[in-house]
C-alpha cells in the first residue's frame, strides 16, 4: 500500500483471508487501502467487517470509521469513533489523541479539546505534535474557561 501497489495490497489480504478467514487486522488494512483509493464507501464497510471479526475489539478501524465521519463532516460520530479506538489502546497511541482534540476543537468543545491535547502530551511531550498543541492550548483554556476572546 506504501508503494501504491493497491492491487498486490489487495492480493495480500485476499491470500492472508485464505488461510484466516475472520482476519480483523486484514479487514482493517484493506480499509485503509481503500481510503487511501478514495473508496469511501468500501472502506467503511471493510472497517464495520473488521470490528465485527474482532468482537467488537479493532481500534485501527475504529480510526478509520473516524476519519472517514471526519471527512464527511460527522464529527460527533468521529468523535465517538476516536473514543473507542483510545479506549481500546489502553494510551499507546498519542496521536489518536492529537485527532481527538482536532475534533473537538472543530465541534467547539474547548474543555475536551483541552483533555486530549494535555493527554497527548502527557504521553508524547517530545512528540512531533507537541510543539504545536503547546502553542494553541493557552488559547483553548481561555475558550473552555469562558473567557471573551478577541481576535
Amino acid at each position: 500500500m506504501d508503494l501504491n501497489q493497491l492491487e498486490k495490497a489487495h492480493a495480500a489480504i485476499d491470500a492472508a483471508r485464505a488461510s484466516r478467514p475472520n482476519y480483523s487486522e486484514a479487514s482493517a488494512i484493506e480499509g485503509r487501502v481503500f481510503r487511501e483509493a478514495a473508496f469511501e464507501n468500501e472502506a467503511i464497510r471493510s472497517f464495520r467487517r473488521s470490528i465485527r471479526e474482532g468482537n467488537g475489539f479493532q481500534p485501527e478501524a475504529h480510526v478509520g470509521l473516524a476519519r472517514s465521519a471526519e471527512e464527511k463532516g460527522q464529527l460527533a460520530d468521529a468523535a465517538a469513533e476516536f473514543e473507542k479506538a483510545i479506549a481500546q489502546l489502553s494510551d499507546s497511541e498519542p496521536v489518536i489523541y492529537q485527532l481527538l482534540g482536532a475534533t473537538y476543537e472543530k465541534l467547539e468543545k474547548p474543555k475536551e479539546a483541552v483533555a486530549a491535547y494535555e493527554k497527548y502530551l502527557e504521553l508524547a511531550p517530545n512528540g512531533s505534535y507537541a510543539a504545536a498543541l503547546r502553542s494553541i492550548l493557552t488559547q483553548l483554556k481561555r475558550e473552555a474557561a469562558g473567557e471573551q476572546i478577541i481576535p
